[in-house]
Formats: C-alpha cells, sequence, structure tokens
C-alpha cells in the first residue's frame, strides 16, 4: 500500500511540475488554426465561416500555462530553499 501511494505521489508530481506545458502546447496549436482557418481567408480578401473564438481561447490557455508554471516554480524554490536552509543549520 505504502509503494502505491509513493507512485501515486511521484505521479501527480510529475503532472504538476511539467504538465504546465499543455496549455502553452494547447495556446499555439488555437493560435496556429486561427491563422490558417480565420487570419488567411481575410488576407486574401474571403469571408472565413467559423465562431470558435480562438483569440480568447489562446489567452485563457496561456494564462492557465503561466499560472500553472508559477505555482510549480513556487512549489520548487519552497522545496529546494527549504533544504539548503537546513543543510546551512546542520
Amino acid at each position: 500500500m505504502q509503494k502505491l501511494k509513493t507512485i501515486l505521489l511521484r505521479c501527480f508530481l510529475v503532472v504538476f511540475s511539467a504538465g504546465w506545458v499543455f496549455p502553452f502546447w494547447l495556446a499555439g496549436a488555437a493560435y496556429l488554426n486561427f491563422v490558417q482557418i480565420e487570419a488567411w481567408p481575410l488576407w486574401r480578401g474571403e469571408t472565413p465561416i467559423n465562431s470558435f473564438p480562438f483569440l480568447r481561447f489562446v489567452s485563457n490557455a496561456f494564462c492557465i500555462g503561466c499560472g500553472w508554471l508559477m505555482l510549480a516554480l513556487a512549489f520548487w524554490t519552497w522545496i529546494f530553499s527549504a533544504k539548503v536552509i537546513a543543510k546551512d543549520k546542520a
């Protein structure tokens, strides 16, 4: 049972530490879709046929990714600094 808890904790830490990449990837993919589906036809003088709010989604995904990254950096900075302070006191 203890091994399962350790594995689950490690999986959570991996997702928490590196998961911020996913919202950034979604934002980049949505922006490229916006350029291909909406912006490019507008530049050619055509009317795009789409109602998905690409740029709002890009903005939200980017903000979520930034917030997630800040939390992950703050967490690991806290852990690292606690170990450094404990080592200095010893």
